[in-house]
């Protein structure tokens, strides 16, 4: 199937926040979760995959697939990378962090646009000055890179998607869209 999954990044161990779920943590009043969704459904997106490890039947209730890491133990953000890219239906999935709710609004468009232009099977934003490696758009066939990379004990999504050929996207002056939820002053 043609067009572009996302996949909501939400199975971490929540080891910043105190071990809570930080798809379920409330920001401007409502979960983290909730908002990825509503960004999404202005996005151009074909459907929504959500990973997470825990609370999967809360997750559920938003109407989207919930895919665990196959990985026990929370393997980290390549895991769950790995779970969505396999259980994708689209050519392309892009990868959002849950936590991290402002990201630019032509983010799926621009690095589709990147992977077509560029002839490659990852594009990942940058903020024009570092890599935002959670914010990267894959070729699904590249799952089997993803299980590969974590087999070997590489967990580093950086690395991985610099294994892959992963093409660079400036987003000029976004570092403030691609801040997280430690990040973001008003959470609760």
């Amino acid at each position: 199937m043609n067009g572009i999954t996302a996949i909501i990044l939400a199975g971490g161990a929540g080891s910043r926040v105190g071990g809570r779920d930080k798809g379920l943590l409330h920001w401007l009043g409502k979960p983290l979760v909730e908002h990825a969704l509503e960004r999404l459904a202005h996005a151009g997106i074909t459907e929504v995959i959500i990973n997470a490890n825990r609370n999967l039947e809360r997750y559920a209730s938003y109407g989207h697939p919930v895919v665990p890491d196959a990985e026990a133990g929370h393997a980290g953000p390549l895991a769950g990378i790995a779970a969505g890219l396999a259980a994708a239906r689209t050519d392309l999935a892009m990868t959002v962090p849950v936590d991290a709710p402002l990201w630019p609004d032509q983010l799926a468009s621009r690095l589709a646009d990147a992977i077509r232009e560029g002839a490659v099977q990852c594009a990942v934003a940058t903020d024009g000055r570092e890599r935002q490696p959670l914010f990267a758009l894959y070729a699904t066939k590249l799952a089997w890179a993803a299980r590969t990379a974590l087999a070997c004990g590489d967990r580093a999504v950086w690395r991985f998607q610099d294994g892959i050929g992963a093409r660079e996207l400036a987003f000029e002056d976004a570092e403030e869209q691609f801040a997280n939820i430690n990040e973001l002053a008003d959470s609760t």
